[in-house]
């Protein structure tokens, strides 16, 4: 396994290198560059934009002449039918032609809708119905929720006023037993479901590809996905700006009862900003003690999830948002955002006992759970690459 500190010799830039020495710090998981991955080509009709410390051009990241962050079409980038939406245009996934077999497998009216540029970040509406949505708040409350803490120990002041359980799906021997019966477990079924239903629309070609050309047994150092998080916030609960790390490259976050608050301080949502922000860089040191984006305004700055329309009728005022923009999306109960975390390293010239390609945390997809006036309930699948 690569070491933080030998990945560290990759980083030629010293901002670079305070800011995932930051992100490590603060959200408490290893940042490696290993890979099982080989390289493939890359290509992309991005606009090109220089920055103060970095230049962004055909979807590449230059920290140097030939060290290089790759930002699209790599192993763990959006698959390409989603990587080429145009943002704010509502699709529904094109692999579906037949209506009868998108009735049997997709939610009624699911569509997809790119919100963000870097991270990419989707709105899937009607992800999960209503009633999947109340059978897994149920579970959750008569299985013992425990009070929410961090990897990195943290409880204190990154995530307070939160709650967490996870529901595994069924296994195989389970689903054999329930064959002919009333299903107890309706909300297993449910995160059976929304596990595959994320595989199915979510995963990067590559993996997909990879998992269809290899052996069982090969398969299984691919990538895997993780329990069914389900949190419950109380009133005042809150998630301080983090990454979610640990190899976890796809997030599928579901909305359960329609409260939201998330949101990405650094995220680029619109065609006229994709240069890097000198202040952005400057700014994260402050993030091991919860003081990231102290300069960044929700709703203004970057992306911020909410379920609040501009001055809705009986929104307390410290609540409500002066304008609507393609800054701030609103959600509905069992919509979820998808959003991708890793981006991809390139250096050609990397020490002999070190891997010449890999991925590398996309500092733009760190994000927060913003402190809530109302019970908020979310499901978070995750997916995670294998050392």
């Amino acid at each position: 396994m690569i070491t933080f500190g030998r990945l560290l010799k990759m980083m030629i830039l010293s901002k670079w290198i305070f800011l995932l020495a930051v992100i490590k710090t603060s959200a408490g998981f290893s940042i490696s560059s290993h890979s099982i991955f080989r390289s493939r080509k890359t290509t992309s009709t991005d606009t090109s934009t220089t920055g103060r410390f970095s230049t962004i051009s055909n979807g590449e990241v230059s920290l140097t002449s030939t060290v290089k962050i790759i930002k699209n079409l790599h192993p763990f980038s959006p698959p390409t039918w989603l990587q080429e939406l145009p943002l704010h245009s509502p699709t529904i996934p094109p692999f579906f032609d037949d209506k009868a077999q998108r009735r049997r497998i997709l939610p009624s009216d699911l569509t997809i809708t790119r919100v963000s540029l870097d991270p990419p970040v989707f709105l899937v509406k009607n992800f999960c119905p209503d009633e999947k949505n109340n059978a897994l708040m149920k579970y959750a409350l008569e299985n013992n929720l425990e009070y929410s803490g961090t990897s990195a120990g943290d409880i204190v002041k990154q995530r307070v006023g939160s709650y967490t359980g996870w529901v595994y799906p069924p296994d195989k021997d389970e689903q054999d037993q329930m064959i002919g019966k009333e299903n107890n477990n309706i909300a297993k079924n449910v995160a059976g479901y929304m596990t595959e239903l994320s595989r199915m629309l979510f995963v990067p070609d590559f993996l997909k590809e990879a998992m269809d050309q290899s052996s069982e047994h090969e398969s299984e150092s691919y990538y895997s996905a993780e329990a069914l998080q389900v949190v419950r916030y109380v009133i005042g609960g809150k998630y301080d700006v983090h990454h979610d790390g640990m190899n976890r490259f796809l997030t599928v976050l579901t909305y359960l009862n329609g409260v939201a608050g998330t949101w990405f301080p650094y995220a680029i949502v619109d065609n006229n900003n994709q240069q890097p922000d000198a202040r952005d860089f400057e700014d994260l040191p402050n993030m091991s003690s919860g003081n990231a984006a102290h300069d960044k305004i929700p709703g203004k700055d970057g992306l911020l999830i909410t379920n609040y329309c501009p001055y809705d009728s009986g929104v307390p005022e410290d609540n409500k948002v002066q304008t609507c923009t393609n800054n701030i999306l609103k959600i509905e109960k069992g919509d979820a955002i998808v959003f991708y975390n890793y981006d991809w390293i390139e250096n050609p010239n990397a020490e002999e006992d070190m891997p010449q390609t890999g991925p590398i945390i996309n500092w733009r997809s760190i994000h927060s759970g913003m402190r809530t006036t109302e019970e908020k309930w979310i499901a978070t699948n995750w997916f995670y690459f294998h050392e």
